[in-house]
């Protein structure tokens, strides 16, 4: 029997099981992602309004010194941002594998998180590495500006296939206690559009479920502070301007309630896949190995 698509719904599973995690979950990704995007606006944030509507500014307004400090703000609040996912993934496969309760929400910080955290950021710059490299090759070969928009199409294809390729290297890798990047190739073979398909999903209840969050925190804020401050779109061009206390309370409740739910949905697909494509790995084999 091939792969069911079912496998994207695991996450809703997981918190229908356990309600508590997305209290628990919600303190990790309140306190690390709430940490990374104050480090990003501190860093690049007077040149990100700019970027944000590059395609509104001429070419010229976007410089080398504004490019740079946007790169010095990425590249400062990645780690921060890299290092949540991991615990929360780790978190996501312990108790997608594991029977019964965690007081701890099943969260911890050893190296069973710092492993999963490398194989998150490898894959990532591979993901980046690939994509770019398709663009650039478009480019290399002089097809004219006509071909921009589909090399970037192909490019961000290409990068899709890899991410796909290599998405069961986070569950491989917490199961077997080590960095174990392209284990997760030989299980997608012959597997990779039902995978694409149930990732596809995923995202598509991800982007729901932040969607509602979104639209309810919005109108608790509308409640607390007025219309006027309840926006989509926060001023991020500095900490000053962005941590206002309307904004301050619906982040808080954006990272704190919602961003749980979405990380469960985008981290346990993944885990499902896995458990679904390596029969080889029984349950408890795998349970034994948690701890």
């Amino acid at each position: 029997m091939g792969l069911q698509l079912d496998f994207a719904f695991e996450g809703f599973r997981l918190i229908r099981a356990r309600p508590k995690l997305i209290a628990l979950w919600g303190i990790v990704t309140l306190f690390g992602y709430g940490i990374a995007t104050l480090v990003l606006v501190a860093t690049a944030g007077p040149v990100l309004p700019v970027l944000s509507g590059a395609g509104a500014h001429p070419p010229d307004t976007i410089n080398e010194a504004a490019a740079l400090q946007a790169l010095t703000g990425l590249l400062s609040a990645a780690p921060i941002w890299l290092l949540t996912q991991a615990v929360v993934a780790c978190a996501v496969c312990r108790a997608g594998l594991e029977d019964g309760e965690d007081p701890f929400g099943y969260l911890r910080f050893g190296i069973r998180e710092v492993q999963v955290l490398a194989v998150m950021a490898v894959t990532a710059m591979l993901t980046f590495m690939v994509t770019v490299s398709v663009i650039s090759l478009a480019g290399l070969l002089g097809l004219g500006a006509a071909f921009t928009g589909v090399a970037s199409v192909l490019g961000t294809l290409a990068g899709c296939f890899v991410q796909v390729r290599l998405s069961l290297n986070v569950p491989q890798s917490f199961v077997l206690r080590r960095v174990d990047l392209f284990g997760s190739v030989p299980l997608t073979r012959g597997s990779f559009w039902p995978l694409a398909g149930g990732y596809v999903m995923a995202f598509a209840l991800a982007c729901i479920v932040d969607y509602l969050g979104e639209t309810v925190i919005r109108a608790v804020v509308a409640v607390l502070f007025g219309d006027g401050a309840a926006t989509g779109i926060p001023d991020m061009s500095s900490l000053s301007a962005f941590v206002t206390p309307a904004h301050t309370v619906q982040l808080a409740m954006l990272l704190g309630l919602v961003m749980p739910q979405v990380s469960a949905i985008l981290l346990g697909a993944p885990l499902a896949a896995w458990k679904a494509l390596s029969p080889s790995v029984a349950p408890a084999a795998a349970v034994s190995r948690l701890q």
